[in-house]
């Protein structure tokens, strides 16, 4: 075998190995019944300080305030693509949360 052929395989088991290990995690955190644990799985969430929790049987979503979010700061508003990436994750975890749990 050729030196790429070998690094394309190690490549696919890495990947794999990663799948399993976030379908793991993904099972154990909707084990949980809550949505935050699903948030927690995805860096981006912790990136933009995304966070999940259930009130009255529904999940709500909010984002921390921080600094880093602010795309203008003499107005101060939040940058259009972290509301993107927020609504974006919001519908995710939403969907893999909300279709667990009713099924």
């Amino acid at each position: 075998m050729s030196e790429e052929t070998d690094a394309q395989n190690v490549s696919e088991s890495l990947h794999k190995v990663r799948q399993v290990e976030f379908e793991a995690a993904l099972e154990a955190a909707l084990n949980c019944a809550s949505p935050n644990d699903v948030m927690k799985l995805i860096p981006y969430s912790g990136f933009i300080g995304a966070q999940a929790s259930v009130v009255d049987g529904r999940a709500r979503y909010w984002l921390d305030a921080r600094v880093s979010n602010i795309g203008n700061p003499s107005l101060p508003a939040i940058h259009g693509g972290v509301i993107g990436g927020f609504l974006e994750l919001s519908v995710l975890v939403e969907l893999l949360f909300c279709l667990e749990t009713s099924a």
